[in-house]
């Protein structure tokens, strides 16, 4: 699939614009048309479906910094490969990135970080819930995708500005994520490997990562165990309590 998607960067990047459509993804009846219209009236770099509730479109000139800070970081949308639509003079010249990083399982991702470096991008962003129909009944995605992706995300700090990456690796091995790590590496290896490795290559002293990591290879059992017996209230309170002490 990786390699799929950065194909259609290859076939497309001659077209103005270049929109990737995931197989689950399916647009309303008036979406290519709402889409045209918002290109034709505004010459955007990157155009962005957000989860965030937009009525209306929302322009902004972003840096790399405020692509992470804005959207990245708070998971709004861009890691989803049809959350994003590129104007392909933008990004043709980061697009053998997108190659080089297959193996994150974002290379369509990368493609947009590295386009961004040491420029600034006339960016739109607007709610997807108006241009997608809610989720399909399709048969779930191979969940071993997702757990080789929770490492990769983390090796698309190279293409960062440097003060931005070591931000970008130090959210990414917060506390409170690493609680995913030892589920995740049964099936997420060799990715999780090279995340590790790339982590300790480039953590700060404040990082203390193999601190958490050893916290959670011993609780980890213990936790999964906790939010298998208790309630659905009591859980939400409890994972409240554990993000405001992370």
């Amino acid at each position: 699939a990786d390699a799929n998607i950065f194909n259609g960067f290859m076939e497309f990047y001659r077209s103005e614009y270049i929109w990737i459509l995931s197989d689950d993804d399916i647009l309303r009846d008036d979406a290519v048309s709402k889409v045209i219209n918002i290109l034709e009236n505004n010459r955007l770099d990157v155009l962005f479906f957000t989860h965030s509730k937009i009525e209306r479109l929302e322009t902004n000139k972003w840096s790399q910094k405020d692509f992470y800070e804005q959207n990245i970081k708070t998971s709004d949308g861009a890691g989803l490969i049809s959350n994003v639509i590129y104007r392909s003079e933008f990004i043709k010249e980061s697009i053998p990135i997108g190659f080089q990083n297959i193996y994150t399982c974002f290379a369509h991702l990368s493609i947009l970080i590295h386009s961004f470096k040491n420029k600034k991008a006339f960016i739109g962003r607007t709610g997807s819930y108006n241009f997608f129909l809610p989720d399909t009944a399709l048969t779930p995605a191979d969940s071993s995708g997702y757990d080789r992706s929770f490492f990769g995300f983390v090796l698309l700090g190279e293409q960062f500005e440097e003060e931005n990456k070591k931000q970008f690796i130090n959210d990414w091995a917060s506390f409170w994520n690493l609680r995913h790590w030892y589920k995740k590496s049964k099936i997420g290896q060799p990715n999780s490997i090279y995340a590790k490795c790339y982590i300790n290559d480039n953590k700060t002293s404040l990082n203390f990562f193999t601190t958490k990591l050893i916290f959670w290879k011993l609780f980890t059992p213990i936790f999964l165990l906790i939010k298998k017996v208790l309630t659905r209230d009591r859980k939400d309170n409890l994972l409240k309590l554990l993000r405001i002490n992370a």
